[in-house]
């Protein structure tokens, strides 16, 4: 009694489950948001009650809810999004917490509801607008960025001038742009898994060595040494995307010598936890502790006003996120102020560790 008191008080929707998947109780919040008129709807009936039938091709499948249920009766929680079904037959999308409880002695399951029905409304809202800035833009600036390449080319010959320079100030802001578009619409694609990863068994060291020859140029021009450090031990095989793999050491390398006015820049290759980590190291500026969490976040700059003329995006660190995420592995940087930072990911082995 006691147990459906507070429950049934409360605003998220909540469902008891056995674990057989048999439901057990739901509070009223939860009958509110799948829009059925009492709570006893739902008791002795199967968890299936609740799911949606998908009759033509979905993103969710109610194998999915089950894979997520199973794990939850092993790890003790879990929690993803999904998609339930409404009384009138219409879908709620939701974030569920699957948790395991005792309750006079036997084990259960609890499922919280999150109704995020018009949280992804906004999301949708918000990146068809985005897209649709973004694509909109592309054509007018790629006529100023051709009027600006005619003016650099034909009009001015003087490197010296200074109509040359506000030419030069202005194609770069251009580019600048260009690059933001793309990233943008990179990021979304990436998120939305638009962008298919072709994975094959590669040896790593091969792409790490190019991307080192590609800076190098880079790194040359501003009196830096740039450097490939590996094991004694050989390397294992790894199953990735090389294109994308090269993509995040190219942005990884980039920003530590955009960063760095005098020292090196490392590139440390090892085998670690049944994978293979990569660390980019700087004696750059460094990052200050309570800047750290902000690196992954889109549209951040972290760094002092005096290195803002590279023109960052403030993307390129989330893409290299999505990258090694879509490789099941991590991405993470630890930094000292006027020290320097190490930007670290690891990705796993065996192909059998990844999904797709």
């Amino acid at each position: 009694i006691l147990f459906k008191e507070i429950f049934d008080q409360s605003s998220i929707g909540i469902a008891l489950i056995n674990l057989k998947g048999t439901i057990l109780f739901v509070n009223a919040a939860l009958a509110t948001i799948l829009e059925h008129e009492s709570s006893h709807d739902f008791i002795q009936k199967p968890i299936k009650f609740i799911l949606p039938e998908f009759k033509e091709r979905s993103p969710f499948s109610n194998d999915t809810f089950f894979e997520n249920f199973e794990k939850a009766k092993k790890t003790g929680f879990t929690t993803f999004e999904f998609v339930l079904k409404k009384s009138d037959e219409q879908w709620l999308q939701a974030e569920l917490l699957i948790n395991k409880i005792v309750i006079n002695q036997n084990l259960s399951l609890m499922l919280s509801v999150y109704d995020i029905t018009e949280r992804k409304r906004v999301e949708k809202l918000k990146d068809e607008f985005v897209e649709m800035i973004s694509h909109e833009l592309r054509v007018p600036l790629s006529t100023i960025n051709s009027s600006f390449d005619l003016l650099a080319t034909n009009e001015f010959n003087d490197k010296n001038d200074k109509k040359m320079q506000i030419v030069q100030t202005g194609k770069r802001n251009i580019d600048r742009l260009n690059r933001l578009i793309s990233d943008i619409l990179e990021s979304k694609k990436i998120s939305e898994g638009l962008i298919k990863m072709n994975f094959s068994k590669e040896e790593i060291l091969p792409i790490i060595e190019e991307a080192v020859q590609t800076m190098n140029p880079f790194a040359s021009s501003k009196n830096l040494s740039l450097n490939i450090i590996t094991p004694k031990e050989p390397l294992p095989d790894v199953y990735i995307d090389k294109n994308r793999i090269f993509q995040v050491m190219i942005n990884l390398i980039s920003n530590a010598i955009k960063y760095t006015d005098e020292g090196k820049i490392d590139v440390s290759l090892l085998s670690a936890n049944d994978g293979i980590m990569v660390k980019v190291s700087d004696t750059g500026i460094g990052i200050k502790t309570e800047d750290i969490p902000k690196l992954f976040q889109r549209f951040t700059s972290v760094a002092p006003q005096e290195y803002r003329k590279f023109g960052s995006t403030g993307l390129g660190l989330v893409i290299c996120k999505q990258i090694i995420e879509k490789h099941k592995g991590k991405i993470w940087v630890e930094s000292t102020p006027e020290i320097g930072s190490s930007f670290i990911f690891h990705i796993p082995i065996f192909i059998e560790a990844i999904r797709f």
